[in-house]
């Protein structure tokens, strides 16, 4: 985690033959030293003291902030402090606008400086939204390497940015872009998520009503998935009923539909009753039917119940803990629940690149 901007980068570790984590994007690879053979490896175990192997891990950071001071690497990987870039675009508009020129001459140039653009642009559609959200089509739709990764959101910045950005039309309309080009639940899934991460369950029960008011079926059950994929607490059962789709193929997915707003409201149950429940087996019982259920809406709400009035701060403190230190497994449980969203649209399961039957209708 980098708390300073909110963002999460990724490391893989590989099997320790070499004790050693490196961190690999498209192009680099970082490494403190060659593997070892098995034999090399239990010699090494056999020679190496710990003021070795500090030595060693040393000379790796080393490695590592040496590479980051290049300036390639900086420019790709690096985000850049925007209240800076903000300043720059007002004080410096002709040479920000050369910037951006360069990407629609060339947009090759964000794979060598992905990260700057990526500032440039968050700068941008505060301060000149029509050009900011203008270079953010080129990121979203050109080539990239890299994505930073909101973390309550849990979706990448790019996806975040219209809905953080200061209100524009420009911004409204990049909303309504990326909601028409959802063609998947899980699709559906982060965009609600980045929306609820800034607050904006408003702007989702808009589009739901303009969905649910079109004359094509597909459309008003995008609507209520839309809305059943979100943290809210609107009435579901008011919005099915608006949406009129008995009686139709759509009527049919109803329940399935209502399921996917349920799993949510079940998900925050079991964790309140996981926090404030004093005994600690029932405890670790309403925590498992928690895991049971759970998605990455859970990162949306967890700290507010976790700081709710009237909760013991002794208990919650403990099992927060408990959370935390079982981190990975809250994951690895979230991509299982949300594995069956990637290949289906409207809870209809699809084949990649399947055209479905109703898409005809626009």
């Amino acid at each position: 985690m980098h708390d300073d901007l909110d963002i999460s980068f990724k490391d893989y570790e590989e099997v320790p033959t070499d004790r050693t984590v490196r961190f690999i994007d498209s192009s680099l690879t970082w490494g403190s030293t060659p593997s070892f053979n098995p034999d090399e490896y239990k010699q090494l175990l056999k020679q190496e003291t710990s003021e070795h192997f500090r030595a060693r891990q040393l000379d790796f950071h080393r490695k590592i902030e040496k590479m980051t001071e290049q300036e390639e690497t900086r420019w790709l990987l690096d985000q850049f402090n925007t209240d800076v870039l903000e300043r720059i675009c007002c004080d410096y508009s002709p040479m920000v606008t050369t910037w951006v020129n360069m990407v629609a001459e060339n947009q090759n140039v964000l794979l060598l400086y992905g990260g700057f653009y990526q500032s440039l642009c968050a700068a941008l559609v505060n301060v000149k939204p029509s050009l900011g959200f203008k270079l953010w089509r080129w990121i979203r739709n050109g080539p990239s390497y890299v994505h930073f990764i909101e973390s309550r959101a849990k979706t990448d910045w790019m996806t975040c940015l219209p809905f953080s950005s200061k209100p524009s039309q420009e911004a409204l309309k990049a909303r309504s872009e990326m909601l028409g080009r959802c063609f998947s639940d899980m699709e559906l899934l982060r965009l609600a998520n980045a929306a609820c991460a800034y607050g904006q369950q408003k702007w989702i029960l808009e589009e739901t009503q303009r969905l649910i008011a079109s004359p094509f079926v597909w459309r008003r059950v995008k609507g209520l998935t839309f809305l059943c994929l979100s943290d809210t607490e609107l009435s579901i059962n008011h919005m099915i009923s608006l949406a009129d789709i008995n009686g139709t193929w759509g009527g049919k997915n109803i329940q399935s539909i209502r399921n996917l707003h349920d799993r949510n409201t079940w998900a925050k149950y079991w964790y309140k009753r996981f926090l404030s429940i004093d005994d600690n087996d029932e405890a670790f019982a309403c925590y498992i039917l928690f895991l049971s259920c759970v998605d990455r809406r859970c990162y949306l709400w967890m700290d507010k119940l976790e700081n709710e009035r009237g909760l013991n701060k002794k208990i919650i403190r403990r099992r927060v803990n408990f959370r935390l230190t079982n981190e990975e497994q809250l994951k690895q449980k979230t991509e299982e629940n949300e594995k069956d969203l990637k290949d289906h649209f409207l809870t209809i399961k699809f084949e990649k690149e399947q055209l479905l039957p109703f898409m005809s209708a626009t």
